[in-house]
Order: C-alpha cells, then sequence, then structure tokens
C-alpha cells in the first residue's frame, strides 16, 4: 500500500461471524465496512491511507480502517487527505515515537488516531478536498499530492516557518521526500 493507492492482491477474508465466534473471534458488524472509509496501512513511516469511496473492502490487522465523523465519501476522502499529510505524520510521530516498531516504522491504529489534534472542516473545503483525493487515487503525481499536502496546512494554519519545519522534519526523517512511492 502507498498513499492514495492500494494494489488488492485478491486476498479474502473469511467472514463467518457465527463460526469465527465459536473460536473466541468475534468480528466486528459487516455494515461497518459497507461504508465509505479510509483503510490505513499499519505499519509505516509515515500515515498511509487510501479512500474506500464504495465501502468495497473488508480489512483485518494489516490494513485497520478509520470512519470519518462527516458521514459519506466526502467525509472518508478528507480523512484519507489528512491521514497522508505531511502535518499529520509529524504530529503522529512526535505523540506517539513510545509505540515505533524498530526501523522508524509507527504503529497506525485508530485507536490511537483520535488524540491527534484535526482541523474544523468546513463543507466547502470538504468538496475540494475530496476532489483532490479522488484525483490522486485516479492518477497519482507528486505535483498533486504537494498541492494538497499545502491546503491541509492551510487548514492547520500554519505559518510559512511552521510549514518549513514540517516539511523538513516530514521529508528527512519519515520518508516523505518520495511522497508517493
Amino acid at each position: 500500500m502507498r498513499p492514495f493507492q492500494l494494489d488488492w492482491r485478491g486476498y479474502h477474508l473469511r467472514y463467518d461471524a457465527e463460526a469465527l465466534r465459536a473460536h473466541r473471534n468475534p468480528l466486528p458488524p459487516l455494515e461497518r465496512f459497507q461504508q465509505p472509509k479510509a483503510v490505513l496501512c499499519q505499519h509505516a513511516r509515515r500515515g498511509v491511507a487510501w479512500l474506500d469511496a464504495g465501502g468495497t473492502y473488508v480489512t483485518k490487522d494489516v490494513y485497520p480502517i478509520a470512519l470519518p465523523k462527516r458521514r459519506g465519501v466526502e467525509g472518508a476522502a478528507v480523512l484519507v487527505a489528512l491521514l497522508n499529510s505531511r502535518v499529520f505524520s509529524v504530529l503522529y510521530h512526535l505523540l506517539y515515537r513510545g509505540i515505533a516498531i524498530g526501523g522508524g516504522y509507527l504503529h497506525f491504529l485508530p485507536v490511537f488516531l483520535h488524540e491527534v489534534p484535526i482541523p474544523r472542516i468546513d463543507g466547502e473545503t470538504a468538496a475540494r478536498l475530496a476532489e483532490q483525493v479522488l484525483a490522486l487515487q485516479e492518477a497519482p503525481t507528486a505535483e498533486a499530492f504537494e498541492a494538497l499536502d499545502e491546503d491541509v496546512m492551510d487548514q492547520y494554519g500554519l505559518t510559512g516557518e511552521e510549514r518549513d519545519a514540517v516539511r523538513t522534519f516530514a521529508d528527512r526523517c519519515l520518508g516523505y521526500d518520495t511522497a508517493l512511492s
């Protein structure tokens, strides 16, 4: 999995809730997966997320999901924009350095994501961010990523100096110098 990209290799989950419950492996309700959501890479040096706009994929363990507060494709797309951004990854890295699993990789879990500050985003901005995310998933380019990343920094209200600090840390320490690889 790479930012804004998912290469599904045809793996399937056996979602037999009753049989798995008997083995003490209860599954969450299937409806949770059948809606627009952010699919995350659980172990990465930076936030890596993909928008499942159609609620198509049921995931477990390696690819946890995050459901947006604002339901629908637009809300999930905004969440994906934030999760893939430099500013989000820098904040997550600084807050959760203690859950590093080695080699600079962090453990990205929804239980921790709710602690990272996210900006309030109005409807017009949400629509613009969603459009950018959908375009990036269709045709990922470094230029489109940089434009979206700048837009996210705008939402956080970062000054020029703060943006430079975030870019420098993210590029040097988190691998954003190769944003889409």
